[in-house]
């Protein structure tokens, strides 16, 4: 019997005890949950904080409150389980990270960051495209990730993560895939300027759309735009190179691959069917195999330049 200790219940730690169900038959699941009315779920118990479990022997655990308490809970189990899952982004701020890598260091803690991107097909082939370098010369990069947050929160809105700033709600946090997505493509990302915009229906506290100006080596100019106040849905990287452009669509998982060969305009066009679903699977394949032994404290390290980008954009938005 493997069991896993969970902090929340919202979607996406759902989305994580689903998947490790069907992968580890004999698993159960121990929530950290303050609700007064909870399910009757089989291999699924309920518990309002650590004092019944302190003897029992747990695979993993799996942070997915709110960022604003990702820190506290951190601290409350590193020296009662060794590899610790924390759904993105890592903490709220530079400071709590820079008391995270100590408290891993002594505890010698394996940390799993939960950039699901990094685990699917479509990034892993645009990673491989960049890295050919036979497409000349990167011109200039564009991320945009707009969305609107009453569609993408199927419940009341107003009462989520993502609408209130005290939780670490607002765009920066809660698409900061898309920032993770550019700094494991390209390194580090220098802030220029931010404009910050949140005059909308949804009447909200927190950042709704922001536009961020930035470069990465060679001074090679990066536009972000990340939104959860516009209706039509549109999420997508654009490449553009002195010898052609690569533009992967995220929603629909197709990469478009433009370049000139013998004076001909070439196109390629790449469908990685299923690939946003089944990155959770490789996710949660990565934390229950052996691959995890892989990470030591030196991987916070790497995990530090997607933390700085939010904490700079922050910063700019004050």
């Amino acid at each position: 019997m493997k069991n896993f200790l969970v902090f929340g219940y919202g979607s996406i730690a759902k989305k994580h005890i689903n998947i490790i169900k069907k992968k580890v038959l004999k698993s159960k699941f121990y929530i950290i949950r303050k609700s007064k009315s909870n399910p009757l779920i089989k291999n699924l118990k309920f518990i309002k904080n650590l004092n019944s479990i302190k003897k029992t022997n747990f695979y993993a655990v799996l942070i997915c409150s709110p960022t604003s308490n990702h820190f506290k809970n951190m601290r409350q189990i590193s020296g009662l389980v060794n590899l610790i899952f924390i759904e993105k982004p890592l903490v709220n701020n530079i400071r709590e990270f820079a008391k995270i890598c100590k408290i891993s260091l002594k505890k010698k803690n394996i940390i799993i960051v939960g950039y699901v991107f990094r685990f699917n097909e479509a990034f892993k082939f645009v990673e491989k495209e960049i890295k050919k370098k036979k497409y000349g010369k990167v011109l200039n990069i564009e991320s945009n990730y707009s969305s609107y947050l009453p569609t993408w929160r199927k419940k009341n809105y107003k009462k989520t993560v993502s609408y209130n700033k005290k939780l670490g709600g607002g765009v920066t946090n809660e698409l900061s895939h898309d920032l993770d997505i550019l700094v494991k493509l390209f390194g580090k990302i220098r802030l220029k300027d931010v404009k910050s915009f949140n005059n909308s229906d949804l009447k909200s506290k927190v950042e709704e759309r922001i536009f961020c100006f930035a470069e990465i080596k060679k001074k090679t100019p990066v536009f972000i735009k990340l939104s959860f106040n516009e209706k039509i849905l549109n999420r997508h990287l654009f490449i553009n190179f002195s010898k052609g452009s690569i533009f992967w669509d995220i929603i629909s998982q197709k990469v478009q691959i433009n370049y000139f060969k013998n004076k001909k305009d070439i196109k390629k066009n790449f469908l990685f069917k299923n690939s946003n679903s089944k990155m959770f699977e490789n996710q949660m394949d990565f934390l229950l195999s052996s691959k995890n032994k892989m990470y030591n404290n030196k991987f916070l390290n790497k995990e530090f330049e997607t933390l700085k980008l939010i904490h700079e954009i922050k910063k700019k938005i004050k």
